[in-house]
């Protein structure tokens, strides 16, 4: 992954330090923990994903967010970052206070996070009944502070 996202960057070539470059993953992946695979359930391997980020003179390098944040929030992030936050008409915040250390309120401004596992299924026969539980559990998260 290292090779191919340097690889990118060097596409970019004199555009890399006016580019906000965003590398996420939409979900983890069990791999076997907790005698599960795939995607679908959401323990840490699979609902934790990567996010870097990268936009030389806005980003210092190195930065770190231990905040829980949401996909939802990088399309306003992005929008932030280039002025155009006027235009962000979306459910997501900019990360930007994070990113950046701004003033945010550290007990409560962002430590709740939401996820859901659209996953639907025809029960039967009848393809407008759907089921949508995994496992028979629903496939849903909410978690607080550490607490999911």
């Amino acid at each position: 992954i290292d090779d191919n996202i340097g690889r990118i960057l060097d596409a970019l070539g004199d555009d890399a330090d006016n580019t906000l470059v965003i590398f996420t993953s939409d979900h983890g992946e069990m791999l076997g923990a907790h005698a599960k695979r795939d995607k679908n359930n959401f323990y840490e391997e699979s609902s934790k994903v990567p996010l870097i980020m990268k936009f030389p003179g806005h980003i210092e390098a190195g930065t770190e967010v231990n905040e829980m944040v949401s996909h939802l929030d990088l399309f306003a992030t992005m929008l932030d970052y280039v002025g155009a936050s006027e235009a962000d008409h979306s459910d997501g915040k900019s990360l930007r206070r994070f990113i950046e250390g701004t003033e945010y309120n550290q007990d409560f401004d962002e430590d709740v996070v939401f996820a859901e596992w659209d996953y639907r299924r025809p029960k039967g026969k009848d393809s407008t009944n759907l089921d949508r539980k995994i496992d028979e559990r629903p496939s849903f998260l909410v978690r607080k502070g550490s607490w999911k």
